[in-house]
């Protein structure tokens, strides 16, 4: 169904964070009420191809109530200026002419939390499946560190965590020749009757498996275990490591307020781990300010459209005469009965029913949808045998034989809807 455009007096701000587990959703209206609140299925950027990505925020778009005015995004997998402008570049297919402001969830994370103070550098440390610690100082720089995944990065991550917990008591059983609580409750948690065990189980476990067992040492660490309490000590103190060594990238000098904001499931789930984590940032940083986020990461996707419409997205917002050309159409029709039976007796090639394609157009540099279809050349009225030449591709071998677009002269390819 086709929404409405909006009047001054239904501003709504749209919302999105997405991430390798969930993409969420929130749309609040100039009062601040929700209008739309959801989650869909997760998204990372650099594991997207355009198309995906553009389903997805389709998806997205057809359960809002309303077209939104302004918009914030910030996705998993957004490292680069040019990754932002691909995510920026896809979602005005979707909204076009709606200002956007596309960038990663670390940026999200950080708006979630307010600003109660004048303004000053803040520092997110960010610990859940993964880590990252990126801080953003007034003047707009920005530094980073950690977030390389969990091989070469990710400290004091759920996963790094569990990683740790694995060789802890294995060199554990080494020396001492048998396995302790943490050991034991490890064993527990996978189902385990022999250690031996876990060596094949290491190798193919996913990411998110080997997070799980953060959940296991913090539970020890709560019964006394010496171990788990030491895993989850160092744990704390890379945290205020990496957050200190982001700040002093934005204060050289070391001696100006750094605001540290805490987010994450680590973090924020286990209360003795963050007071760890707050003393020693306090320590490390005189003066420092800690604060937990309350708010979802979604929260400071709205925040963040609601600061590109304040200066109404002129510089990044597409032009309003060429929307209508950008836009998605809400339905790709189907060739009609007639037009198949009327190819079935013109082309012996053409004689099976052509499943529905959608015709991608590279239109200022940017791939856009175009209200068109694969049919059969003579199906085609005599006023559309204006055809374009086709760019070889993956998707050229889905061309039905004999067939031709119908449509606007340009660049074009096809790709064949499932």
């Amino acid at each position: 169904m086709k929404k409405k455009p909006l009047s001054p007096a239904a501003s709504a701000y749209l919302g999105i964070e997405a991430g390798g587990t969930r993409t969420s959703v929130l749309l609040v209206g100039e009062d601040k009420a929700t209008l739309a609140s959801f989650q869909t299925g997760p998204a990372v950027l650099s594991l997207m191809s355009d198309r995906e990505l553009q389903w997805h925020l389709r998806d997205i778009a057809d359960r809002l109530p309303q077209t939104p005015s302004a918009i914030g995004i910030g996705m998993a997998g957004a490292r680069s200026d040019s990754d932002k402008d691909r995510l920026h570049r896809v979602a005005s297919r979707i909204w076009p002419a709606v200002p956007c402001m596309a960038t990663n969830d670390l940026e999200t994370a950080l708006a979630a939390a307010p600003q109660k103070k004048l303004p000053g550098v803040r520092v997110l440390v960010l610990s859940g499946t993964g880590s990252c610690c990126f801080g953003r100082a007034p003047d707009g720089r920005t530094a980073k560190v950690g977030g390389r995944g969990h091989v070469i990065g990710d400290r004091a991550s759920a996963c790094d965590i569990g990683l740790r917990a694995l060789r802890a008591v294995m060199a554990d059983l080494d020396h001492h020749g048998k396995l302790g609580p943490l050991g034991a409750a490890i064993l527990n948690a996978l189902l385990f009757n022999e250690p031996e065990q876990l060596i094949s189980w290491s190798v193919h476990a996913a990411k998110t498996e080997i997070a799980s067992l953060a959940v296991t040492v913090f539970a020890t660490a709560a019964k006394g275990d010496a171990l788990s309490k030491r895993l989850l000590a160092e744990a704390a103190a890379m945290l205020a490591e990496d957050a200190c060594a982001c700040a002093h990238q934005l204060i050289p000098n070391g001696r100006d307020p750094v605001e540290f904001v805490l987010n994450g499931g680590v973090i924020l789930k286990n209360p003795a781990f963050q007071q760890d984590v707050t003393r020693r940032l306090k320590k490390a940083w005189p003066g420092a300010r800690v604060t937990p986020v309350v708010e979802s990461s979604v929260v400071g996707a709205v925040v963040l459209a609601r600061q590109i419409a304040s200066v109404h997205g002129s510089m990044i917002s597409v032009p309003h005469e060429i929307a209508a050309e950008l836009a998605l159409p809400a339905v790709i029709a189907r060739p009609s009965a007639q037009s198949e039976k009327t190819s079935s007796k013109s082309s012996p090639k053409s004689s099976a029913p052509l499943k529905t394609a959608v015709v991608f157009c590279m239109l200022a540099q940017a791939p856009v949808a175009a209200s068109a279809f694969w049919m059969p050349a003579r199906s085609l009225p005599p006023s559309a045998h204006r055809v374009s030449r086709c760019k070889a591709s993956s998707q050229e071998a889905d061309r039905p034989s004999g067939a031709r677009w119908k449509g606007p002269k340009m660049t074009c390819w096809a790709v064949r809807l499932r």
